[in-house]
């Protein structure tokens, strides 16, 4: 990596901080394609209606790596469908894993009032597909989202992820 703005000294010169804040700042922006400051994006849904819910969506790109935390309030015109899938702020990389097998992070289900659930969130290579585990005798196995699964959805309910993915 090189610095795009050079700091030089001068004998006798007294350097503040704010010149080597915004010195820092310029070549770490000029340095990771993206910035290095969290931004909001605006997601596009399948099988998903937000109607009067909330959601925060926020990513931060670093260079080819790509953090995005995304939560759902569900208001009462809200919906969830079979399989919903949330838009990715930055296309993902071609890593030559199925979704399934390459998970980006973690998703959480919480049933206010009830309880919290954890899932897995998978994706193809612009969306995200939130999977919950669900335990089945011996052995916990991997199931979809529904409008039922992992609980009923109601208003204040929440679905959230926080992912971790390389760009294209």
């Amino acid at each position: 990596m090189a610095w795009t703005t050079p700091i030089t000294f001068s004998a006798g010169a007294t350097l503040t901080a704010a010149q080597l804040n915004s010195n820092l700042r310029d070549n770490l922006n000029a340095a990771f394609p993206g910035g290095t400051t969290w931004a909001a994006w605006s997601p596009t849904y399948a099988n998903l209606t937000i109607g009067n819910g909330t959601v925060v969506a926020r990513y931060i790109q670093v260079g080819s790596l790509v953090i995005a935390r995304w939560q759902f309030t569900l208001g009462s015109t809200s919906a969830v469908g079979t399989g919903p899938t949330v838009s990715l702020p930055v296309t993902s990389a071609s890593t030559g894993y199925t979704a399934a097998a390459n998970p980006l992070g973690q998703v959480t289900f919480v049933d206010t009032g009830v309880g919290r659930y954890n899932g897995v969130a998978t994706y193809s290579s612009t969306t995200v597909l939130g999977i919950t585990a669900q335990d089945v005798a011996t052995y916990v196995r991997q199931v979809s989202v529904s409008a039922t699964v992992p609980f009923t959805w109601v208003n204040t309910d929440i679905m959230m992820f926080q992912v971790v993915y390389e760009a294209a």
